[in-house]
């Protein structure tokens, strides 16, 4: 009797541990594509890393090459940067009052670039235009600078010469003027022009409006190493009514042909050289009233060549300049007058 009853509770737990078994066979079935999944997963994720990694030393490499292509362009262009700036310390009004126009502001002008350097000037306090060119405080005594470097005086009223088309940023200092700028009682126009290594390509124009106003221009820039171009000019036409004293109105048929080329060279992150040349012609016919009609007519031509040398704080440039103006005026009687200026000048900054 004791065996046939320990039998069935043998059977019993037999059972139960076989379903046991069975229930823990069933759940590892279960967590088996769970757990394969995961270390699907895990060794994706390893791949992906792997893959970026190698991305990442891909893009290093090229970054680098891509560097070492930019590096002299890169390097060129910050050392003419740093140039131009101490360039700008040799003009800098100390304790007097500057205005600056830069090219963004020209342009979104009426008008644009059309006109002149004077003519732009007009838009800053203190300054009116006569027929001699802008008038600084009541003064036509004005001094006009480019790249640092007064224009020759042979040049006259240079700032109704110079198109604003040329400049990258113009800036009239007026007020105290220190000693630097010598006999200037009115104020001083500093042009800084455009630069072909910042500007590559050109665009034309062409401005036309009332009063037989017609202008067409074109402005180019371009650069090879460390060397740069930049060249602007223009055609300039126009119509005007003209009388004396006593009433009788002429006719007065103007054209103006002017350019500017500005080349510069860097030498190395201390020094540079650069050639400005440039020039214009004016013709105006006039027609008769109590006076008889006639042409008067204006040439001129001029050069700069500059030395710049910047050495931490210390800057100086030495500039070699010529310069040649023609007038003439055929009325009753035929008059000319011709001016030339050949010198040096020095200008130094040390900030």
């Amino acid at each position: 009797m004791d065996r046939w009853r320990v039998l069935p509770l043998f059977l019993m737990l037999a059972s139960s541990a076989a379903a046991a078994a069975g229930a823990v066979g069933d759940n590892d079935k279960d967590n088996a594509p769970k757990a394969a999944v995961k270390h699907e997963h895990e060794r994706e994720d390893a791949e992906k890393g792997e893959n970026a990694r190698d991305a990442d030393k891909d893009r290093g490499a090229d970054g680098d090459e891509d560097e070492e292509d930019a590096a002299p362009v890169t390097a060129i262009v910050v050392s003419a940067r740093r140039l131009d700036t101490a360039r700008t310390g040799i003009d800098a009004g100390l304790g007097a009052t500057t205005y600056e126009l830069n090219n963004e502001t020209i342009e979104s002008r009426p008008g644009g670039e059309t006109g002149s350097i004077g003519a732009i000037l007009a838009q800053t306090p203190g300054v009116t235009l006569s027929s001699s060119g802008p008038n600084i405080r009541g003064s036509s005594a004005v001094q006009v600078r480019i790249n640092g470097v007064i224009v020759p005086a042979a040049i006259a009223d240079p700032a109704d010469r110079l198109s604003s088309r040329l400049a990258e940023s113009t800036r009239l200092i007026t007020g105290t003027l220190p000693a630097q700028f010598g006999f200037a009682p009115g104020g001083v126009i500093a042009v800084t022009t455009k630069n072909g290594l910042y500007q590559h390509g050109g665009q034309a124009e062409l401005f036309a409006g009332t009063h037989g106003a017609f202008e067409p221009a074109f402005e180019w820039g371009a650069s090879a190493d460390s060397s740069s171009l930049f060249a602007s000019g223009s055609l300039e036409s126009g119509t005007t009514q003209v009388a004396d004293a006593t009433g009788p109105i002429a006719k007065e048929v103007r054209h103006e042909l002017g350019g500017l080329a500005f080349a510069d060279h860097i030498i190395d992150d201390e020094n540079r050289v650069s050639l400005i040349a440039g020039g214009s012609r004016e013709r105006r016919k006039i027609g008769q009233t109590d006076l008889p009609s006639g042409i008067e007519q204006t040439g001129n031509v001029y050069a700069v060549g500059t030395l710049q040398h910047s050495a931490g704080p210390f800057t100086v440039q030495t500039s070699v300049f010529a310069a040649s103006e023609t007038d003439s005026a055929d009325f009753a009687a035929k008059q000319r007058e011709q001016r030339t200026s050949l010198g040096t000048e020095i200008d130094s900054a040390l900030e």
